[in-house]
C-alpha cells in the first residue's frame, strides 16, 4: 500500500517462497515488520497459519472486563494474544509432525485511556481514546503486531520458506522518524522524507536511501 517502486524486484523475488520486510532492526518492537508490503507464492502455509491466529486473536485480544463493558469501551486492548490452530491442524499448517506449543502472550504497554473514561462516553477525551484503542485492537489482531508475532511463532514451530528482508530494502523510511517527528519549524534530518513537513522532498529522500528497492512515506492515503 502507498508504495513507489524504485527498481525491479526481480532479484529480490528470485527463488523465494514468501517475502516480508523489516522496517527496524529492533526485533523486540512488535511493529518492526509492517504489513504494507508482502510477496508470496500461492498457497504458502504461512497464510493459513496466520489466518487461524487472526480468528482466535480477534476475541482473545479483549480482556474479560472488556467483554463485560458497555459498547463504548469494547475496543480496549490490554493483552496481545497469539493463538495458533488446534493441535490437529498444526501438522498441516507447518509441515512438522511434532506437537508444538503455540500460545504466546504479549502484555501491551499501559494505555493512558483508562476505563474511567467509559463513565463519560460523550466526552471528547473518551471518543479519542476509543478510536485509539480500536486502532490498537486492529493492529494486534490483523496488523503488523499480529504479523510480527505470527512470523516468530511460525519460525519457532519450524515453518519454512519465509524470508524477512533487512531494514532499508523495502522500508527505507521509518515512520517513527518522520510522521511521528516534527511537522513544522526547521525540522530535522528526516524532514525531507516527512510528507507532513514543509521540507518534504521525495527526490532528496530517495537520494538518502540508494539501496532501497521501494519506498513508502507512510501517508496512509488508503485510510482517508
Amino acid at each position: 500500500m502507498d508504495f513507489e517502486a524504485l527498481r525491479s524486484l526481480g532479484r529480490l523475488l528470485a527463488g523465494q517462497q514468501l517475502l516480508l520486510a523489516a522496517m527496524s532492526a529492533d526485533a523486540g518492537w512488535d511493529q518492526a515488520i509492517p504489513n504494507a508490503w508482502m510477496a508470496s507464492a500461492p498457497r504458502h502455509p504461512f497464510w493459513l497459519f496466520t489466518l487461524a491466529q487472526v480468528i482466535k486473536a480477534a476475541g482473545a485480544n479483549l480482556t474479560a472486563a472488556d467483554r463485560r463493558a458497555p459498547p463504548a469501551c469494547t475496543a480496549t486492548v490490554s493483552v496481545h494474544g497469539v493463538h495458533a490452530p488446534a493441535a490437529a491442524s498444526e501438522r498441516a499448517l507447518t509441515g512438522k509432525g511434532e506437537k508444538q506449543s503455540w500460545r504466546k502472550k504479549h502484555v501491551a504497554p499501559a494505555s493512558p485511556c483508562h476505563a474511567r473514561l467509559c463513565h463519560h462516553p460523550a466526552s471528547a477525551e473518551s471518543k479519542q481514546c476509543r478510536v485509539a484503542r480500536r486502532w490498537d485492537w486492529l493492529e494486534a489482531t490483523t496488523g503488523p503486531v499480529m504479523l510480527h508475532a505470527a512470523v516468530a511463532a511460525f519460525r519457532a514451530a519450524g515453518g519454512r520458506g519465509l524470508t524477512v528482508l533487512e531494514p532499508g530494502v523495502i522500508y527505507p523510511v521509518d515512520w517513527r522518524d518522520t510522521i511521528s517527528g516534527p511537522r513544522d519549524g526547521e525540522g530535522d534530518a528526516h524532514s525531507a522524507c516527512n510528507p507532513l513537513h514543509a521540507r518534504f522532498n521525495d527526490t532528496a529522500c530517495k537520494l538518502r536511501h540508494p539501496g532501497a528497492f521501494a519506498i513508502t512515506y507512510w501517508t496512509h492515503s488508503w485510510g482517508r
